[in-house]
């Protein structure tokens, strides 16, 4: 039955309507939710991204240090296979063993196609910040069953936004002609934006804030290798005055001389000129050793920025131990959180269609079964002070155990009854004597005279099986 006061609508109907919500008498009404009107969306076809993806992809080719990381995440994220579990299933069996995978249907994440697609979009979402895959659907393009996903290059995908700045299609032009797709048509996800406006659709590119220091060393990669084809002699000889003039024969005399000792061939040693010649030896400028320091700090703020440790790249550490934290780190924030995000959207576009639930495995994965011995200790600390078994796990993240899957503590043995004659007396009928039946009725007799009760009785029921034991001695 429905307690609520109807009240009108007007300024009292209002007026007494908060009073009564107040007062929980009243229930409020449901009103539709729709978005503002944003003129700054209107008449928008679709919105470029102002840095272009193109040129965010090429930095791979421009830079060692960003095509070795991204080397690296790749290669790390897709060694872990993508599993498919039935959906709003348990991940562990009643007997707490992980579940067996089931097919994946459709064949839709596997082959060579998808492997390729998959490293594709990988580079897309860390050098860009947007992937983007077609779904490829057997009969009707938005509710047929998905067969297949196709990579979208971002250079030519470009949101198409609504009035009120929400997306309302992706249009996608990679020969000429312009595709809208609907939003449940594509598979996508993207890194964070920072400007107003329709630009703000799109994502920041990481190489963008890199693009300078990027260019700075490659600019002093240049200069080094024009330097070293050019060559840079090591010293300079030269006569001592000004009036002084040297002869063809002492020129060649003294470079032979002075190569001995610098020359790629050289002795080392003590040369001697005696002839009043001056040697300058010529050292690093201070622009060169600049150039070093700068390279280095671009190689640090790359790794920073892409998140790749320097124990990943074989860079020195400190320590194994510290290796170890970079490495436990770098998969846990870096590698299962670009797994976390390209799983959930996926499961979002084809989960439901596929009556599955998409999941990276990570079970081959030493850096991350570490911690799992840390998480047991937890857990037994908690049981301990009282918590539950299963609310002790689902504290420590792992809700999917079921406390019916651990045994029973065992009971502790119930305390012999006083006066009680030994079980293994009682068992081993053979070795009951007429003595054994003596002393035993003798401590009836005790128990009764001092109102003993129940271990009259217990002894009374020891005394009709020790009789019974003698009857059937031979």
């Amino acid at each position: 039955m429905d307690t609520a006061i109807a009240i009108r609508s007007g300024f009292w109907g209002r007026a007494w309507g908060a009073i009564g919500r107040a007062m929980g008498l009243t229930q409020p009404v449901p009103q539709a939710t729709t978005l503002p009107v944003d003129a700054a969306f209107s008449g928008v076809p679709y919105v470029q991204a102002t840095y272009s993806p193109v040129h965010a992809l090429s930095s791979m080719r421009a830079n060692p240090w960003v095509l070795a990381c991204l080397q690296a995440i790749i290669a790390d994220l897709t060694r872990c296979p993508i599993q498919a579990y039935p959906k709003n299933a348990k991940t562990m069996d009643e007997r707490g063993r992980r579940i067996k995978p089931t097919p994946i249907p459709q064949r839709i994440l596997t082959g060579p196609q998808w492997r390729k697609a998959r490293r594709q979009i990988i580079a897309d979402r860390i050098l860009t910040g947007r992937w983007a895959l077609l779904i490829l659907r057997k009969g009707d393009p938005l509710k047929g069953t998905p067969i297949g996903l196709e990579r979208l290059h971002p250079e030519h995908l470009a949101p198409k936004p609504g009035p009120g700045g929400e997306i309302i299609a992706w249009v996608y032009n990679a020969s000429g002609t312009e595709i809208e797709y609907r939003p449940e048509q594509v598979c996508t996800d993207q890194d964070i934006s920072w400007p107003t406006g329709p630009e703000g659709l799109n994502p920041q590119s990481v190489v963008e804030c890199l693009e300078a220091d990027i260019l700075a060393d490659a600019a002093i990669a240049k200069h080094a290798r024009i330097s070293a084809d050019k060559g840079r002699p090591d010293a300079l000889v030269s006569p001592r005055s000004d009036t002084e003039k040297w002869g063809v024969a002492q020129v060649e005399r003294l470079k032979t001389m002075w190569a001995d000792v610098f020359g790629p061939n050289r002795s080392g040693g003590v040369a001697v000129a005696g002839d009043g010649s001056k040697l300058e030896v010529l050292g690093w400028a201070p622009k060169d050793m600049e150039g070093r320091s700068q390279r280095e700090w671009t190689r640090q703020s790359i790794m920073a920025v892409l998140q790749v440790p320097p124990a990943r790249l074989s860079l020195d550490s400190e320590n194994r131990a510290t290796q170890d934290d970079q490495m436990v780190t770098y998969w846990v924030g870096r590698i299962q959180a670009l797994a976390m995000e390209f799983d959930d959207a996926i499961n979002d576009s084809i989960g439901d269609a596929l009556s599955v639930r998409l999941e990276t495995d990570f079970s081959s994965v030493p850096y991350l079964q570490s911690g799992k011995t840390g998480q047991l200790e937890r857990i037994e600390k908690h049981v301990g002070l009282g918590m539950s078994v299963s609310a002790a796990y689902a504290y420590e993240g792992l809700d999917d155990v079921d406390e019916s899957w651990f045994a029973a503590p065992a009971q502790d043995p119930a305390p012999a009854t006083p006066n009680a004659l030994p079980a293994d007396d009682l068992e081993d009928e053979g070795d009951v004597s007429t003595e054994d039946l003596k002393g035993a009725l003798s401590e009836l007799r005790v128990a009764l005279e001092e109102g003993e009760t129940t271990d009259a009785l217990s002894l009374l029921t020891d005394v009709e099986d020790m009789i019974d034991g003698l009857a059937d001695a031979p």
